[in-house]
């Protein structure tokens, strides 16, 4: 389904070419990528987007690797996609990266704490991954730095998002019920604080993102009352 938030309606969305679930999925540009995910084949490398002025969707070419619960980000024309589960239910630890211009991919580094649901965000030139720990990985230099901060140690939060050079935490995870915090980080001074604002509704599976100039497109995940996969879609445009 589609929301615009400009006159608070919903519509119906563009169905994609193949349905799947714990799938991660990342707005660059004016497209809309949908990456790996599993299916009841199994887990599965396939890519597919949408142009934001299209009706249908077209597949690109396919990860390295196949994973599920793996996360996303968009850093000018590349894409990168963090860890996740492999076909095997192993722990994935590579950072696979697509360059959009020429719909190629590669593999360009290795997580020193491999994990999957992971949140991962983007800034000054940085990969941000939090999950059991937090590191900071150098797009220049391809170095891995932890970040010694106690608020993000042996914490998993259920999703990040980076507005005005600082990093959103929302929604801690234990086990399978949540916090309905948000947590702030300044990954300047690498402190962390705590927001009054509460979630409103916490769910133990969720994404987040910021809003900015264009549209975003954010995915659903699997159906808890049913356990069928959406292959529907979520637009929010800037408030």
């Amino acid at each position: 389904m589609i929301y615009n938030c400009w006159d608070n309606s919903w519509l119906e969305g563009p169905e994609m070419k193949k349905s799947r679930n714990s799938h991660c999925s990342v707005g660059a540009g004016l497209y809309l990528y949908v990456l790996g995910g599993s299916t009841d084949e199994g887990i599965i490398s396939h890519v597919e987007r949408l142009a934001l002025s299209d009706s249908q969707w077209e597949s690109t070419s396919p990860m390295v690797q196949p994973v599920e619960r793996a996360d996303a980000v968009n850093v000018g024309t590349r894409i990168y996609v963090v860890c996740g589960l492999d076909e095997n239910g192993d722990v994935y630890d590579g950072v696979q990266r697509l360059d959009m211009e020429t719909d190629i991919w590669d593999v360009i580094s290795f997580s020193p704490l491999p994990r999957y649901d992971l949140c991962v965000t983007a800034l000054n030139g940085a990969l941000y991954t939090i999950g059991g720990a937090a590191f900071r990985f150098d797009m220049e230099t391809d170095e891995w730095t932890q970040i010694d901060e106690e608020s993000l140690t042996r914490k998993f939060f259920m999703g990040c998002s980076t507005v005005n050079g600082q990093i959103y935490l929302l929604g801690q995870r234990k086990g399978t019920s949540a916090i309905p915090n948000t947590v702030l980080f300044d990954p300047y001074t690498e402190t962390c604080q705590v927001v009054d604002n509460n979630l409103p509704c916490p769910l133990p599976i969720h994404g987040c993102v910021s809003v900015q100039k264009f549209d975003v497109w954010t995915s659903g995940t699997q159906d808890p009352g049913s356990g069928s996969n959406y292959s529907k879609y979520f637009r929010a445009c800037k408030a």
